[in-house]
């Protein structure tokens, strides 16, 4: 290939990655590859794409975008998620590995729903949500996103369907064979020094063809099947998911902490309590401050088909099946300042929003190494029969099974920093044989930079014989020698959805084109268990947790105490031994190399190692081999539906008024059942008084199963109009009554107790559970979100590659979520307590959102060649809403009985993942053999609940991101593909629990793939 006169090769590669396309430079090296004259070049790659989604749009009795092709395996994207980030109006979540989930048009992905060719869709993430890296985009024909609703949709989106759809055999242009092998790179895994792949590798093969069975008609046939494998390194900044409210008045221990509900429970409000005197100013602050670094390697098996036979022209029978197992590994290091909220001094904060700007502190500090895994595993398929039983009859049958099942195992070690406390007699100073944990001192400035700086880490506690007082070295390993503490985490969530439909439509002809009729049944399946297995294995315990623990606990004078199951030491010496044998150097080059951080690395330890020194065996087990937890879930709901609908197209001046008429009558059953744990009380007696600590008594719990069963009816019409104005103008209008059904992780009944130990002594352990809060999963009788949703766009369809649209939007919300105060029981020391407690329950305030949405796609075919393969396609989408989400510790609290609602002490949020501004924005270059892409999506600040509903509110800041895509068709049957994803190796920054106040920092970096595909 002979280079273009206008740039040099380097020059060319540095404007592809870093300048989104010098696209003057790529059409001279097109115009040199295929030379002048593209009339009869055939029109493919990425304009096929979008021709194909402008006349999808053009042709849909609803408001829809999507992205759709005529062969499997052409989507123009590395994943679902990123071809869904190029649709206007849906704004996805930052991951390391691509979005996952979508707020669509200012709407959170709990009021949304996505299908996979038609069906109800699992996940294992809790919500009704979908992670989209589990489907491989290699595998689908099309991605759709309807915003406005019809009769005989799935039941359940308020802001948006999502539809995934495997390709029909029969409906493909031609029989495809091709294999396709796709190699990345990441630069932050070269960061990481634990011998982690820096190369990942995608193999994906697709194959498709239909066949004349003689006298049994056609059948065809399509068939894909991938395997993936990655390195997902990120670092990150982090603080914990609890903020407490401390008064500005001084103390040397813990700051004291104010609750909305504390002052709800006096009868008035935290500002008339300042305002009497009665409570002093408060600042925000976390129970601790996490640096903390990934290796993750994960891959993915994925195998899709589907089967299409045509006996005759009156039966079509689809059966198509997918799997896909999506597995993980992680490699994570901590380091932990565990007290924020104590011995604070000094202070400075922002007086509007209390958050510190700079202070000194006393904590605690440990490092916890831990080996997370998770898999996801799906499971799912159907089988369609359509049978055209007269010339106007039209009969379908549709059976559909979706099963998610995702473990996820955490085995974590913790090692505390410590001191060998020193004792003087007779002048002569003798340190302890075992160390103490050490309050270590320090300052924190937040002002300088992104991520607070911590300095002056210094030991003045005691004198430490090895080390002395002074600057603490985190590096140093031998200083963490204190507590040792193992943990093992298992959660695990099943999710299976059984559905079945039935369908008859039949053409009347005239001004109504059809009428439908049809019935909805669907069972999901929900469970969730939680087992937790947590030894301080420097303490005793009255009672065995499990019986594994006794290869390493040991009864001793009444109680259990550790010994070391292989040389039966203590757990001072196993733990100087394991120290020196499970150290591994720091495993990332440059960590976190950001405006204000001040940490750049700490001791490392292997954790499977640890678990091996102290108990003999690399995984403990879990807890509770029944996986009975308080936190565990079990979710049932069934649904039934019913609906009827017309379409008709209705002669209206020089054109005419087409549409659908119709409505759903949706009836909803939720079942929910969990287990409510007996707790046992121990006495801690120290110097400033007696306090308690509480923990679940293994395997106990009352006799009675917590939860119950509530049921809803709504019926849904459904009015969506079109009008052609003109040839190339159209005017859309829809009216629709939804729903969305709330998560099923938030339909939980457990709950589980932490009291109060903070205080200077409690005569009674009720007294420190009273002081404690209780944590509950969900609440079975939230009822589902309603909506009236009003859509108007104008649409301009220019030619066959631009469209131009204007949307109007506007949703009339009929209820919310808010914070109400209930009671439950609480088993302490065999005796029944009811106790209040703060949870999720339906609010009937009025909220609304609108707004508008704008796209543009055109292509500059009048520019003269080769820049008329230039080409642009852009969306923008505003919107407003008064939805309001309260903090369940500090923010409004409601009284269900009376409607009392005491104000929060923080201001309320916005809706979930709801970004007033989305921006969308694509430039591509499409002509002959070449095409190019720059991607970019950008979304302003927003609101995101924590899985199973807010517990405290996180806001994510403002996000941009850059992508980019190069295609060459080498011959007909060969094609290379380069992609860059996150160019900009933008961060992902979050605040809590208010805007402004840093939860976490995370970066990941950019990643980089390049293909061959070979396609007959």
């Amino acid at each position: 290939m002979t280079s273009s006169p206008m740039c040099s090769s380097r020059n060319r590669l540095r404007s592809t990655v870093y300048s989104s396309f010098a696209f003057a430079c790529i059409a001279g090296m097109a115009s040199a590859a295929w030379g002048q004259d593209v009339e009869t070049v055939v029109v493919s790659g990425y304009r096929a794409t979008i021709q194909s989604s402008i006349e999808a749009k053009r042709n849909s009795t609803v408001v829809e975008d999507g992205l759709s092709t005529k062969d499997i395996g052409s989507l123009p994207s590395l994943s679902i998620g990123s071809a869904l980030e190029t649709i206007a109006g849906a704004a996805g979540s930052p991951d390391n590995t691509g979005a996952t989930e979508f707020a669509i048009r200012g709407l959170g992905p709990y009021l949304g729903l996505t299908s996979f060719n038609g069906r109800d869709i699992t996940n294992g993430s809790g919500d009704r949500s979908v992670n989209f890296s589990v489907f491989p985009s290699e595998l689908m024909s099309g991605v759709k996103l309807y915003k406005s609703q019809e009769a005989d949709f799935v039941e359940g989106a308020v802001s948006g369907l999502i539809n995934l759809s495997l390709v029909h055999p029969l409906d493909a242009t031609k029989s495809t064979f091709s294999v396709e092998v796709k190699g990345a790179y990441n630069p932050y895994a070269w960061r990481v020094t634990s011998g982690r792949k820096q190369v990942g590798f995608r193999g994906t093969m697709q194959y498709v063809d239909q066949f004349d069975v003689g006298a049994l008609g056609r059948v065809g046939v399509a068939f894909g099947a991938q395997h993936d494998e990655a390195n997902n390194a990120q670092e990150l900044y982090t603080s914990s998911t609890t903020r407490y409210a401390c008064s500005v008045a001084v103390s040397a221990g813990k700051c004291t902490n104010y609750t909305t509900a504390q002052f709800a429970a006096a009868g008035t409000s935290y500002a008339d309590q300042l305002a009497a005197g009665k409570a002093k100013d408060f600042y925000l602050v976390p129970s601790s401050y996490t640096w903390e670094t990934f290796a993750d390697e994960s891959h993915r098996d994925a195998v899709f088909g589907a089967i299409q036979w045509q006996p005759n022209s009156r039966l079509d029978i689809n059966l198509d099946g997918e799997f896909s197992g999506y597995y993980s590994q992680e490699d994570q290091q901590n380091l932990i300042l565990n007290n924020g909220n104590y011995n604070i001094h000094n202070l400075t904060y922002d007086a509007a929003t209390h958050v510190p700007q700079s202070a000194d502190g006393s904590s605690y500090i440990y490092v916890k190494p831990n080996y997370h895994t998770r898999d996801e595993i799906y499971t799912g398929g159907g089988l369609n029969i359509e049978y055209t039983a007269t010339d106007k009859l039209t009969l379908t049958a549709d059976y559909g099974y979706s099963h998610t099942y995702r473990p996820t195992v955490d085995r974590g070690f913790y090692l505390y920093a410590g001191y060998f406390k020193p004792t003087t007699k007779n002048g002569v100073t003798t340190y302890a044989t075992t160390p103490a944990n050490i309050y270590l001192n320090y300052s924190m400035n937040a002002t300088g930079g992104i991520i607070p700086a911590f300095t002056g880490i210094t030991d003045t506690t005691d004198l430490d014989a090895a080390h002395g007082a002074g600057a603490f070295d985190l590096n140093a390993y031998d200083r963490y020698n204190s507590q040792p503490r193992f943990n093992r985490e298992n959660e695990t969530r099943f999710d299976t959805i059984n559905s079945f439909r039935f369908d008859a439509k039949y053409d009347v002809g005239g001004w109504i084109k059809n009428v439908s009729v049809g019935v909805r049944y669907s069972h999901r399946a929900y469970n969730y268990f939680d087992d937790t297995h947590n030894i301080s294995l420097n303490s005793s315990l009255n009672t065995l947790n499990t019986a594994s623990d006794a290869a390493f606990l040991t009864l001793s004078s009444g109680k259990y105490v550790y010994k070391n199951p292989n040389t039966g030491l203590d757990w001072y010496n196993t733990m100087k031994a394991a120290n020196a044998s499970c150290r591994t150097p720091f495993t990332e080059r440059n960590f976190l190399n950001t405006a204000g951080n001040t940490i750049h690395s700490w001791a490392t330890f292997d954790p499977i190692c640890m678990m091996q020194q102290f108990t003999g065996t690399s995984d403990v087990g879990p807890y509770d081999p029944e996986n009975r937890s308080p936190l565990s879930t079990s979710v049932r709901e069934t649904v039934w539906a019913g609906y009827a609908m017309a379409k008709f197209v209705i002669p209206l001046g020089n054109n005419s008024l087409s549409g659908n008429i119709g409505g759903r009558l949706v009836s909803t059953e939720e079942a929910s059942s969990g287990l409510a744990a007996k707790y046992a009380s121990t006495a801690v007696v120290g110097t400033s008084g007696t306090t308690y600590q509480f923990n679940p008594v293994p395997g106990s719990f009352i006799a009675s199963p917590v939860g119950g069963s509530a049921s809803s009816l709504r019926f849904l019409p459904s009015l969506n109009l079109a009008y052609d104005l003109s040839e190339k103008f159209m005017l859309r209008a829809a009216i629709a009554r939804t729903m969305a059904r709330p998560a099923p992780s938030s339909l939980g009944t457990g709950f589980s107790l932490a009291a109060d130990t903070s205080t200077t002594g409690y005569a009674q352990p009720i007294d420190a559970v009273r002081a404690g809060s209780i944590s509950v999963d969900g609440n079975y009788a939230l009822k589902p979100l309603m909506s009236w949703n009003y859509d108007l766009s104008l649409e301009y369809y220019m030619n066959a590659d631009s469209m131009f649209t204007a949307s109007l939007y506007y949703d009339n919300f009929q209820g919310a979520y808010d914070i109400g105060l209930a009671n439950t029981t609480i088993n302490v020391d065999g005796t029944d307590y009811t106790m209040p407690y703060a949870q999720i329950i339906n609010s009937h305030r009025k909220s609304y959102i609108y707004g508008i949405e704008l796209q543009a796609i055109t292509r500059f075919d009048f520019l003269p060649h080769p820049l008329d393969g230039l080409g642009i396609k852009a969306g923008y989408t505003y919107a407003a809403t008064n939805f309001r989400n309260d903090d369940i510790q500090l923010g409004n609290a409601t009284n269900p009985a009376t409607g009392v609602v005491t104000p929060g002490m923080i201001p309320s949020a916005s809706m979930g993942e709801y970004s007033p501004h989305v921006v969308s924005a694509q430039l591509y270059y499409d002509l002959g053999p070449f095409s190019a892409q720059a991607i970019y999506q950008y979304r302003s600040h927003w609101y995101q609940d924590f899985l199973g509903g807010n517990t405290q509110l996180r806001y994510y800041r403002a996000q941009s991101r850059l992508d980019v895509r190069a295609s060459y068709d080498i011959t007909s049957h060969l094609n290379a593909d380069f992609n860059i994803y996150n160019v900009l190796n933008t961060p992902t920054v979050m605040d809590m629990p208010v805007v402004g106040d840093l939860r976490q920092y995370t970066v990941f970096g950019p990643r980089y793939y390049a293909s061959l595909k070979y396609r007959l």
